[in-house]
């Protein structure tokens, strides 16, 4: 847990400076292979750190209507 605090505080750092950030899940053998750590090792975490490049192609992003998530229920009868 405090690997995760510790990247989501870099991640607002990293956007507070107008630079983009990215947290990963890395696949073990290859991280450990990339980053030549030992076989016993682990990395938990990545942060991925980096500005974006000017007229890419980025992907319109769309919040999921909050009526969709949330819901009210008392012992198994839903309430909206």
């Amino acid at each position: 847990m405090c690997v995760g605090i510790a990247a989501a505080q870099i991640c607002l750092e990293a956007e507070d400076l107008g630079i983009s950030s990215c947290l990963l899940t890395p696949k073990q053998k290859e991280s450990k292979k990339i980053l030549k750590i030992g076989k016993k090792d682990v990395v938990p975490l990545l942060v991925g750190l980096g500005y974006e490049k000017k007229n890419t192609f980025k992907r319109k992003r769309e919040r999921i209507d909050l009526k969709k998530l949330v819901s009210k229920e008392y012992f198994g009868e839903r309430y909206l």
